[in-house]
């Protein structure tokens, strides 16, 4: 690899995380293209959490992933001298905004790896967001911004839609599917929500089949409701292969879940689905790019069980009818 330029795109993130850089890692790939592109993330030790690099893309414009944990003040230069051994003249950073003393701090360690270009870091920016200056984009949009680049919508929809390798020919069986797992509790509608949620599903639609997706964590819960309704529910939580997870959701008929990874799948696929929010982000920061989403924002200070499942359910049963019955 000797002569060949090389640059860094530094983003800790798991599997939702990922999805929404799409664009933005394709328009810096088309911005450099003599570059071989590394993706830089913190390794999470979560078993259920999905690694940048377990997640296929369709033309991948990344060359290599490189892992990293938490760093310990006893092996900092150690990890300076490692990622100066790369050589890389770029870095794209994509962080998720946070605190301007954090950011800063992310700032001098890349010039200390001596990375000559560092883009990425608008502090003014993240002066306005903090101070609630400017109405909050969403995610997607806030990456690309960090490019440089105006983007048109088509070519938006073109490096974003359909990007995930999935396999075409996952099932012939007609399937709904549900994903009710989440990094943050506070993240997570209650069991109860989503128990009489499913029992009303199922008895508008006694012949529904619904496949239940997630990680381990949820594998419980997911075993409690195949058991009360046998006929209609497949548990694959305990199913940790991520490719399996991206066809289902790829050839499901509607996709309801929290704000998390397996809603930033849907929104790739166009899949029509609901999106139960809870009140932890600014509204509208990472509201998925899909035309054929049905957004739940929460009252009474952001809690999601504030949102009645009974809402829920009439905006499926409307949407679910209207296209496929």
């Amino acid at each position: 690899m000797k002569g060949i330029k090389k640059l860094l795109i530094y983003r800790n993130c798991s599997l939702g995380d990922f999805i929404v850089g799409i664009p933005s890692y394709k328009i810096i790939k088309d911005l450099n293209i003599n570059h071989k592109i590394f993706f830089l993330s913190l390794y999470n030790n979560d078993l259920s959490s999905i690694k940048p690099s377990e997640i296929h893309l369709k033309n991948s414009p990344i060359h290599k992933f490189i892992y990293f944990k938490k760093i310990k003040i006893n092996n900092f230069i150690n990890f300076i001298k490692f990622i100066r051994k790369f050589n890389f003249d770029k870095l794209y950073y994509l962080n998720e905004s946070r605190s301007i003393t954090k950011t800063f701090r992310d700032y001098l360690f890349f010039k200390f790896c001596n990375i000559q270009k560092l883009q990425g870091f608008d502090f003014c920016k993240l002066f306005k967001l903090i101070f609630n200056l400017k109405k909050t984009e969403k995610e997607i949009y806030n990456l690309i911004s960090r490019t440089k680049v105006t983007i048109t919508k088509n070519k938006l929809n073109k490096y974003y839609f359909f990007s995930l390798k999935h396999k075409k020919n996952y099932s012939k069986k007609k399937y709904i599917t549900i994903s009710f797992g989440g990094r943050s509790e506070q993240k997570k509608w209650s069991n109860e929500n989503w128990n009489t949620l499913i029992k009303h599903i199922i008895k508008r639609f006694p012949n529904i089949t619904i496949y239940l997706i997630g990680s381990y964590k949820e594998g419980k819960f997911a075993n409690q409701l195949s058991k009360l309704y046998p006929k209609n529910i497949k548990n694959f939580c305990f199913n940790d292969d991520i490719k399996n997870k991206i066809s289902m959701i790829a050839k499901s008929l509607f996709h309801i879940s929290h704000d998390d990874g397996t809603m930033h799948i849907a929104s790739i696929f166009k899949t029509r689905n609901i999106c139960i929010f809870s009140g932890l982000y600014p509204r509208g920061l990472w509201f998925p790019y899909n035309p054929n989403s049905i957004i739940f924002w929460p009252k009474n200070n952001g809690d999601i069980n504030s949102i009645d499942y009974s809402k829920v359910l009439k905006k499926f049963i409307t949407n679910y009818k209207k296209k496929f019955i």
